[in-house]
């Protein structure tokens, strides 16, 4: 019950996303691209997180997926997203699922 609580807060609807870092994160400390290591495929489900992992162009999409696929390690949404990035790391306001959550 609790992981269909997480998925509802955090989780958008559509397609995840694979990608994997192109630059260091400590290009950019202070976004949530310090979570994810050089070298490593992700999947990571279209949320408010790949989103901003996105924005800060440390990170290369290899494309959109319902699922992930077995050579991508699958990276969820930290309970405590909202807490350690009430802002999204270029300050613009936004939440959680549906951008109405902090």
């Amino acid at each position: 019950m609790t992981s269909l609580r997480h998925r509802l807060r955090y989780w958008r609807p559509g397609k995840g996303w694979l990608m994997r870092l192109i630059h260091p994160p400590s290009r950019k400390p202070h976004t949530p691209a310090t979570l994810l290591e050089v070298g490593t495929v992700y999947w990571m489900p279209n949320s408010r997180m790949a989103s901003d992992i996105i924005k800060t162009k440390l990170v290369f999409v290899l494309g959109r997926e319902t699922e992930p696929p077995n050579n991508a390690t699958p990276l969820d949404v930290p309970e405590d997203y909202n807490k350690r990035w009430p802002l999204g790391w270029d300050g613009e306001k936004n939440g959680g699922n549906n951008d109405t959550d902090s």
